[in-house]
């Protein structure tokens, strides 16, 4: 028997696993990770709502808007085995939405991205990355995304244990979802201020500790990131620099010749209308996995174009044998675009195929 979910929303939408890694990952968030308690420091709400309110407020760089500033990084992929796949640097010079430069660079990676009064223009590689590299941003920019929540989605309050320490947590579940672990987002947070230490996502395929927290400019934004998919290392990000612009000292944003205009892409501040699946091509489990009783859940990259076909697929877990056949079912999927401002937009989804033997 095959059973298809899809879940979508943020700059990826994250999925369930059919059973989840050990929880939490990395052992409990050191009270030393975050700024000790002080003068001033209010209570972070017991309230679910007013919570992720206000998590989403305080955490990450778009708080210092309309303050510029400049980011700097080094990041790590990993491979399904948790081994290092590929090493890069993260560097984003921000004024606006059309003043900024962005770089991402590694081996396997170039990639310059400017915003101008014109349009967004991408010199190097020219579609954005999928996977782990393409989240570096989102995790300094907007760890708590902007599009958490809905008229679909219930914010329930739930307590964590993180070794001795117990903290307060919000899960955002689908209204369809029978209990909070079948489907569901969490943000955890310290007890002052809204600080975020931990997210998951879906039975905690996906699972997120933020650590070593600056304040910038009253922000909080995490020195290292460490995200987990299926248990496994998935993305480690190190922040070097975060710091204002100097305005006697401005970037030069010059756009270079070679640089073509693209689209803009989805990221974790956008508002964006989802779209709706409205081809699905079963696929068919492979002979050598039912010879072998292979069985299990195939976590799916894809990456959806303005005209909701899939642009590319690639596994990302779930057992060998089933990761060919998953990839190539959902190829031939197709959604009515994803809408960003009226406009359709390019979105990287994360699709669950799930092969289960007999019943």
């Amino acid at each position: 028997m095959l059973l298809l979910s899809l879940g979508a929303f943020s700059l990826l939408a994250f999925v369930q696993a059919s059973v989840a890694p050990p929880s939490p990952v990395g052992g409990p968030p050191e009270s030393q990770a975050f700024p000790p308690a002080k003068a001033g420091d209010v209570s972070t709400p017991l309230d679910p709502k007013g919570q992720i309110d206000l998590g989403r407020k305080v955490n990450g760089l778009r708080g210092l808007d309309p303050l510029s500033w400049h980011v700097r990084a080094n990041y790590e992929e990993f491979d399904q085995d948790g081994k290092s796949k590929d090493k890069g640097t993260y560097e984003e010079w921000w004024v606006s939405a059309r003043q900024y430069k962005l770089v991402l660079h590694s081996p396997q990676l170039s990639l310059e991205e400017y915003g101008t009064d014109h349009g967004i223009f991408r010199s190097g590689r020219q579609d954005w990355p999928t996977g782990p590299a393409g989240q570096v941003p989102m995790m300094i920019m907007q760890p708590v995304s902007a599009r958490v929540g809905g008229p679909t989605t219930e914010f329930i309050s739930v307590e964590r244990t993180f070794g001795s320490s117990k903290l307060p947590c919000t899960a955002l579940v689908p209204r369809s979802a029978k209990k909070v672990d079948d489907d569901a987002t969490e943000y955890c947070f310290a007890s002052k201020n809204g600080v975020l230490l931990y997210s998951s996502s879906m039975r905690k395929a996906f699972q997120t500790m933020f650590k070593h927290i600056s304040i910038v400019h009253g922000q909080y934004v995490a020195r290292e990131v460490q995200e987990f998919l299926g248990g496994r290392p998935w993305l480690s990000i190190h922040v070097e620099t975060v710091e204002p612009l100097d305005p006697s000292h401005p970037p030069d944003f010059t756009v270079p010749a070679s640089a073509l205009e693209v689209k803009r892409r989805a990221d974790a501040t956008s508002v964006i209308q989802e779209g709706a699946l409205i081809k699905r091509t079963v696929p068919e489990y492979p002979v050598g996995a039912k010879a072998e009783h292979a069985e299990g859940v195939v976590i799916v990259s894809a990456l959806l174009g303005t005209d909701g076909h899939i642009k590319k697929a690639d596994a990302l877990a779930g057992p060998p044998l089933l990761q060919a056949a998953a990839t190539d079912a959902v190829k031939k999927w197709v959604y009515s675009p994803f809408l960003m401002d009226g406009e359709p937009v390019e979105i990287e989804v994360m699709v669950r195929v799930e092969f289960r033997l007999g019943g």
